[in-house]
This record gives C-alpha cells, structure tokens and sequence, in this order.
C-alpha cells in the first residue's frame, strides 16, 4: 500500500522546489500533474491532448480532471513499484479528491501546507525560471523585508540548469494577471480540499518559511 505527502499551498509557494527536495531525501517518487503538463508540450507531440493542455497553460486555466487524471493514472502505472509519493499539485479540487481516493487510501498520507503572503508570492512567482528541459526551478528575485530573508536561488552560471545544462526561462503563465487568476481559482477550489483530507484521516501540517530553502531542515 503507497503512503506519502500531499504538498498543499498557494501556486508559488514552492511546492516545486520543496516536493523535489524531499522525494530525494526520503526516496519517493514525485507526481506533479504540472511537470506532466510541461513534460508533454517539450516533446513537441503534435495531438488534441497537447494543444488542449497548451491552450490551458498558456491562459492561465486549469486543465481539466479528466485530462490531469489521463497522465497522473500513466504516471502511477509506470512507476507501480513506488511505495511513497510526494504529490505535488494533486488533488487540486473536490472532483480531483474523489478521483484520487479511487487509486490511493489517503488516509495513509500527510498533508503539508505551505503557506506564504500574497505580496512575497508575487514577487517570487514573477522572478521565477524554470529549466526549459527537466523542469527545476529558480529564482532571479530576493526578498529581504518584514521577516523575510528568501535570497534568490540561481543556477551556478545563471543561465544553465544545474541538473542537466539545458536553457532556464520564464514560464508563460508567471505574469502578474495570469498569477491573480491561479491565486483566486486556488481560494475557490482548492482551500476546502484540506478539510476534506482531514475528514478522511489525513494528518496536516503548516509550514511558513521565512528563509526559502534555508528553512528547510538540512
């Protein structure tokens, strides 16, 4: 039976980053319905699947469940051996918690919430880059103020990812109206799926960091 995390937190908060850092550490398998997206629209397949999903990440909208579910069940059967998850972005809805709950026991997972304030969100989320090839995250923006002390988070010759030397670049949908627009479809959808994950068992954590990855525990 699979246990793991379900990484919670308003879009930007760092569910990327953190969710990549603990599946190295603790050996789990990261599902992130975002890097499905994104992995599918680099290899350039020519399909209705891909230029729906492209149409949706480039507005701002969300991909509909049954699209998010065609590539998270792939993703699950490929990797069946995979004992623990970090999931990261899933399950963003009810109708995606329903759905979900059909492929794991839930209540066999903790919910980490991480939580960070709308004006330091803003300003990470428009000086994020992400890796054009593999998908790791960066930073170009620092925030020194009211308690924050989140310094950028560069690749180490600022313009190559670390991992696998490819381009890093901006994603289409971190511009400030597309941001507001996640933000609000969040806080419509996605809030009440914690007290649904509650209700069935899962045991939630908060965590507000303050340092970016200087927060997180060595």
């Amino acid at each position: 039976t699979k246990s793991g995390i379900v990484l919670f937190g308003i879009p930007g908060a760092g569910k990327g980053t953190y969710g990549r850092l603990l599946a190295k550490d603790l050996g789990g398998l990261k599902v992130s319905p975002g890097d499905l997206f994104r992995d599918l629209l680099r290899r350039k397949e020519e399909s209705a699947l891909s230029r729906r999903i492209e149409s949706c990440v480039n507005s701002g909208k969300l991909v509909d469940d049954h699209t998010t579910f065609e590539l998270i069940t792939a993703c699950l059967s490929e990797n069946s051996s995979a004992k623990f998850l970090i999931l990261d972005g899933v399950p963003r809805n009810l109708s995606q918690t329903t759905l979900l709950s059909q492929h794991l026991n839930l209540s066999r997972f903790i919910l980490l919430n991480i939580e960070l304030e709308e004006s330091v969100l803003m300003e990470k989320l428009q000086g994020r880059r992400v890796c054009d090839h593999c998908g790791r995250n960066y930073n170009i923006c620092a925030v020194h103020r009211d308690g924050f002390d989140m310094p950028a988070l560069m690749p180490l010759n600022g313009s190559e990812c670390d991992d696998c030397h490819s381009p890093i670049s901006q994603r289409h949908d971190d511009t400030e109206p597309i941001i507001r627009k996640r933000i609000e479809l969040y806080r419509e959808e996605s809030l009440p799926v914690m007290g649904v994950l509650e209700g069935l068992g899962v045991q939630r954590l908060d965590f507000a960091p303050k340092k970016g990855l200087k927060d997180y525990p060595e």
